[in-house]
């Protein structure tokens, strides 16, 4: 995941870095006589992996500057929320950890652990924060009426 402006600019790079090499290694591999299903069978399975991984990072991370959220998944979709409400205002982690009176090491710690352990205290002081609210409903799919 994604954290901050910097560690974006260096994912943008590695993923243009890393889709030069497998282009050329796929080119290489060509020259080599090798045939496309066994240049993807050596290629794909780490490759692929990698590049998708850094292309959803990157997607996530750009979506969260511009404000977009997705629903949350459930509780544990949380932290990456509030993650998402602090890109999307721009504040830098430093900025942020200010404005809450903690040090940026700690919100880069919360962030690094995408706010799981935190208390319902501290979840409202960063919704507080930015000025956002938490709409959620409880649905119990347990016992059922006779």
């Amino acid at each position: 995941m994604i954290y901050t402006e910097a560690e974006y600019k260096r994912a943008l790079k590695q993923l243009e870095k890393n889709e030069n090499f497998y282009t050329a290694e796929k080119k290489r591999l060509t020259a080599d006589g090798l045939k496309p299903i066994e240049i993807d069978r050596l290629l794909s399975p780490s490759m692929s992996m990698n590049l998708e991984d850094l292309k959803n990072d990157i997607a996530w991370y750009e979506q969260a500057k511009k404000g977009k959220f997705l629903p949350l998944a459930g509780i544990e979709s949380l932290g990456k929320a509030l993650i998402a409400l602090r890109i999307s205002s721009g504040l830098t982690q430093d900025e942020f950890a200010k404005k809450l009176n903690v040090s940026q090491k700690q919100v880069s710690r919360d962030e690094i652990n995408e706010y799981h352990g935190i208390s319902v205290d501290r979840a409202a002081a960063i919704l507080r924060a930015f000025h956002a609210t938490l709409e959620s409903k409880l649905v119990w799919h347990g016992r059922k009426a006779a």
